[in-house]
């Protein structure tokens, strides 16, 4: 799976920003969970956010998150 592009991160991937009080890159994934409470109530979503961690370069970064995905899907 290709790591997309996003406009409003600060490195242009999705999940991934610089961080330059650490200078590091730090990789989050956000997930949306849906809820069903039964009982004829509305389902509702959830998001979560799961830390990745914090890589010195982009490169490591990308590729680190590329690897989870894939072990996911």
């Amino acid at each position: 799976m290709k790591n997309s592009k996003e406009h409003s991160s600060n490195t242009g991937y999705k999940g991934i920003r610089f961080v330059k009080k650490l200078g590091k890159f730090e990789i989050y994934i956000a997930y949306r969970l849906k809820l069903d409470y039964g009982n004829n109530k509305p389902s509702k979503d959830k998001v979560k956010k799961h830390y990745l961690g914090s890589y010195d370069t982009l490169e490591e970064a990308v590729k680190s998150r590329e690897n989870f995905i894939n072990k996911l899907f």
